[in-house]
Parts: structure tokens; sequence; C-alpha cells
């Protein structure tokens, strides 16, 4: 059985990509009014420019995706992007996690094997049953106990207002928790500033490790997409350095 992601669900991502920086921008210009928090001209044309420059990064990106194809016989699934070619045995599966909407379809089969390893499948609109009942069929045939969770969100994360309204939202409390990081950080003494850098450091400097450990986007994506894990890694990494040399000084 061979598949592939879908264009209506590409489409949708993107879609609901764009809604969402659009509905960011516009929260963030009429909060620093309703907030009266003064923002120059220039910080709104940066911030236009990197969600236009995101935008660009994001349709590359689903671009890619659509390449992205999955081969599953009776006991392997393959993942194929271009050249790059991963193979996973269904003998070495240990959990399978299915996601489902709120109106009961499958968003998202997680399959789980004893080597560490994780495959994801999302954007296979009309093929999640057929995958999940081939993994059942061999669990069953194998006399394997597997261990299958299901959950369901508790809301319609597709619906057509969803991005837009979250958008608003983090642009609204984006500028709020802006304004009172600004006027705490520098009502802080000299002692308590530090400690605000220093914390701020190591958390980037967690969350770094973690892209660079764990790599969550390759692993979700393929082996082809660790340059994003990378590329997030060294940039939390260079802002926990910034953030510790500001805490030195």
């Amino acid at each position: 059985m061979k598949i592939s992601l879908t264009k209506s669900e590409l489409n949708r991502r993107k879609i609901a990509f764009v809604s969402l920086l659009c509905a960011i921008f516009i929260g963030v210009v009429i909060s620093s009014f309703v907030f009266e928090f003064q923002i120059s001209w220039i910080v709104f044309v940066a911030l236009f420019l990197v969600f236009l420059l995101s935008y660009f990064e994001l349709s590359r990106f689903f671009k890619s995706l659509s390449g992205l194809r999955m081969r599953i016989s009776d006991n392997v699934i393959e993942r194929v992007n271009g050249a790059s070619l991963e193979s996973y045995l269904l003998e070495d599966l240990v959990r399978v996690s299915v996601k489902r909407r709120s109106n009961g379809d499958i968003r998202e089969i997680g399959l789980i094997f004893n080597d560490g390893r994780a495959l994801f499948i999302d954007g296979v609109e009309g093929n999640f049953e057929k995958i999940l009942k081939k993994v059942k069929l061999y669990t069953e045939q194998e006399h394997r106990d597997i261990e299958i969770k299901e959950i369901r969100e508790f809301m319609d994360f597709d619906h057509i207002l969803f991005y837009p309204v979250l958008g608003l939202f983090i642009g609204f409390f984006s500028i709020y928790l802006l304004k009172s990081v600004y006027f705490a950080v520098f009502n802080l003494d000299y002692s308590s500033m530090k400690v605000f850098f220093g914390i701020s450091s190591l958390g980037s400097l967690i969350l770094g490790l973690y892209f660079i450990i764990t790599k969550p986007i390759s692993i979700r994506y393929g082996a082809k997409k660790v340059v994003g894990d990378w590329f997030w890694g060294i940039g939390m990494l260079g802002a926990a350095v910034f953030l510790f040399w500001i805490f030195l000084g």
C-alpha cells in the first residue's frame, strides 16, 4: 500500500498558517494602542518582514512535504522523501497512539518502536483507517499485545475561525506580556536583573539542547528535515550565550 499527503490537507495547513500570522500581526497593532504601549513603526515593519519570511519558508516546507510517501507492506513501513528512505519494522512496534478530531476522524497515528524511534503519520486523509487496520491485523496475526492509546481533541481545531481567534489572542497577550516584563525588568534592582537574565539563559539552553538531542522536527517529518532541528537548536544556544553574557555583565 502506497500513500501520500493529500493536497487538500496541505492547502488547509497553509491557509491556517497564513490566517494565524495575519491575526497575530493585527492583534499586535491593535493591542499596542489598547494597552497604550508605544512601539516604533520600525518594529512593525520588522515584524511584518519576519512574518513574510516565515510564510515563504513554510511554503517551501509544505512543498517539500508534498513529496513525502509512505509504503506499507506486510511487516515494514517505509517513509520516502526524495532520496531519503527510512524503514520501520512492525515487529519492533511497542505502542500506537491515535489522535482523533472532535468529530471522530483520525488526525494522526503515532507508531513507537522498541529502538526508541517514532513514526508519526498525518495529512493522509482517507487512509488513516486503512493504516490502523493494517497495524492491528499484523499484531493479531503475530499474537502481540500492543498498547493502542486513543485521544480525542476537545474542540474543533480545524474550524475556520480557530486560527484567526488564536492569532488575535497571541497578539494581544504578547503585547500585554511585553509591557508587563518591560516595566518589571526596568524596575528591578541589579541583583534581581541578573537572576532574570540567568534564568532566561538557562531556559534557552534547555530548549536548544532539546532540539539538538531529541530532534522533534525530523522525527515527525523524516531525517531529511534534521536541518530544522539544528537551526532551532543552534539558534536557542546562541540566545543562551547572549543572555549569559548579559548576566555576566
